[in-house]
């Protein structure tokens, strides 16, 4: 029996949401099963292009230095897929707002906001759709990055 479109792109869009809680509640674990072992990782900033990072060991560096100064809340709009088989790319566009972790609101707290978009790829495995590349393309920023990473951002 075939699969259906459907039913793929409800699995793509939710692993895509999947990775979004994986990043707001800094869930190492959620993250990894988000991706296949020789997934590849890309941030591209504004006008420019981000290093690419290779396998969840050199990813995991990345994404511990990223998440421990804060929190975010995701959204992600407006997919696209794009499915053959067991491979497909996906994009949809993403606004991220972004604070220190442990903030407590009292005072006022600085936000750094993104938008931009993903695009990625997908392949069907025996646990289910998994991404194998990532790319994050920043559109525009509001607010002071190192307001949250320090000189990181």
């Amino acid at each position: 029996m075939g699969h259906s479109g459907l039913a793929d792109r409800e699995q793509i869009y939710d692993l895509k949401v999947r990775y979004g809680r994986a990043v707001d509640t800094y869930d190492t674990d959620l993250m990894r099963s988000c991706f296949t072992e020789d997934a590849t990782w890309r941030y591209d900033p504004i006008g420019g292009e981000g290093q690419l990072m290779c396998g969840w060991k050199e990813f995991s560096v990345f994404w511990v230095q990223m998440q421990e100064p804060m929190q975010c809340t995701h959204q992600f709009t407006n997919f696209t897929f794009d499915i053959h088989g067991d491979d497909a790319a996906y994009s949809c566009l993403l606004l991220a707002q972004h604070w220190p972790r442990g903030a407590d609101f009292v005072n006022e707290v600085p936000f750094f906001t993104v938008g931009g978009r993903y695009d990625s790829r997908a392949r069907r495995t025996a646990s289910g759709w998994r991404i194998y590349e990532h790319r994050e393309k920043t559109f525009w920023q509001s607010g002071d990055a190192s307001a949250v990473w320090g000189t990181l951002g």
